[in-house]
């Protein structure tokens, strides 16, 4: 990813950030021997507790989206449809955050008392 690119990428998650509910926002890869890579300016936050966006926040999107994958693939063989394969998003709601992650691999941290709007927030992700 060259410098043009990664400051494409940098404001589109800003701009994830300004939404309203959303704290933390990142793109990640993963390395062909399953190791996370997260570029540091490839991660934004708009509170000081967010700065090193979690690893475990992104092991949870990795994670939650291949069970979303087999649950996706599992229901529509079993009804004969084709309705919720490819899963586009996985949400965990918790008490007073919760987490967000797209198939592009865009995760970000919400803050439930903000009521943030999912479909704009995914839109969103699922763009970047």
């Amino acid at each position: 990813m060259d410098a043009a690119e990664k400051k494409a990428l940098s404001t589109k998650l800003n701009a994830l950030v300004e939404l309203k509910g959303v704290v933390a926002a990142s793109k990640y890869e993963i390395t062909p021997n399953a190791e996370f890579r997260l570029p540091r300016e490839l991660a934004t936050a708009r509170s000081f507790l967010y700065q090193d966006f979690d690893w475990q926040v992104l092991n949870l999107c990795e994670i939650s989206l291949a069970i979303a994958q087999a649950e996706a693939i599992d229901y529509d063989n079993a009804t004969n449809t084709r309705h919720y394969f490819p899963p586009g998003a996985v949400f965990i709601r918790g008490h007073e955050l919760s987490f967000l992650g797209t198939m592009n691999r865009v995760a970000v941290i919400l803050r439930n008392a903000e009521q943030p709007d999912l479909w704009e927030i995914i839109a969103r992700m699922q763009a970047i």
